[in-house]
């Protein structure tokens, strides 16, 4: 694990809104925000006029009301990299793209997964056809 958070340190210089944005001239904002009409925004209060804008949302794990689960330690995708030691064996909840990432990941670094979803479908808001191949290919990975 620790030559994992060496490769991601080297990847997160490159990767940082900061470089983005000086690397392809483009402002990056990051905060709370709200439309306030056609081209004006409001970002954690300040208002920004824009002629073109593009929004991303990103996205946060969902921490299920489980019975029990705050008595345990737990990991998100938020916080996964930063295990010192790679576990022998791992339960992901959830069967969406980031779950099936890391579960793919941690299979094939040796760590045996097991994935649970909560409803009866793989990958439920993608197509049915390329979440049968990549259940399939989780699968064959051992996971």
């Amino acid at each position: 694990m620790e030559r994992m958070r060496k490769i991601r340190a080297e990847i997160a210089v490159h990767d940082s809104a900061d470089n983005f944005s000086k690397e392809h001239a483009v402002d990056i904002m990051l905060g709370e925000a709200r439309f306030i009409d056609r081209n004006t925004i409001s970002i954690n209060g300040k208002e920004i006029r824009f002629f073109k804008a593009c929004i991303c949302t990103g996205g946060r794990p969902r921490i299920p009301d489980t019975l029990g689960i705050n008595d345990v330690p737990f990991y998100t995708s938020e916080n996964v990299w930063n295990m010192t030691v790679q576990p022998e064996s791992m339960f992901i909840m959830g069967a969406g793209p980031i779950a099936c990432e890391l579960g793919q990941g941690f299979q094939r670094l040796g760590t045996q997964v097991t994935m649970a979803a909560r409803g009866s479908q793989f990958l439920p808001r993608e197509d049915q056809d390329a979440a049968k191949v990549l259940k399939e290919q989780l699968e064959q990975d051992g996971c």
